[in-house]
């Protein structure tokens, strides 16, 4: 039996559903054995994270309610990252109307 790692084939890619900012896509591999199966993968816009922290050392966490778990939990503040110059002015916007709120 050969032991050695060995790449796979993509054969095909489409999304199988989208919803939001996230995607499931559906890939087809052929396999090193050439058996050919399929594999549901999630694709995110990107992201960032932020670790904010009090002067007084404490992390600054967001309370979140995930659907999964069906729980409130704790997160590090996150959001997407801007991919157009129409998305950054819509972020500029919306951040400068949170300040005027405060």
């Amino acid at each position: 039996m050969n032991k050695k790692v060995q790449k796979w084939y993509e054969l095909s890619r489409k999304i199988a559903f989208e919803k939001y900012s996230r995607n499931i896509e559906r890939v087809m591999f052929r396999l090193p054995d050439g058996k050919e199966t399929d594999f549901y993968i999630k694709k995110e816009d990107p992201a960032a994270v932020v670790l904010a922290m009090t002067r007084d050392n404490k992390v600054i966490v967001a309370k979140q309610y995930r659907q999964g778990p069906k729980e409130i939990l704790l997160e590090l503040p996150r959001d997407l990252l801007i991919q157009t110059k129409n998305q950054k002015k819509q972020w500029n916007e919306n951040y400068l109307k949170k300040q005027v709120t405060r």
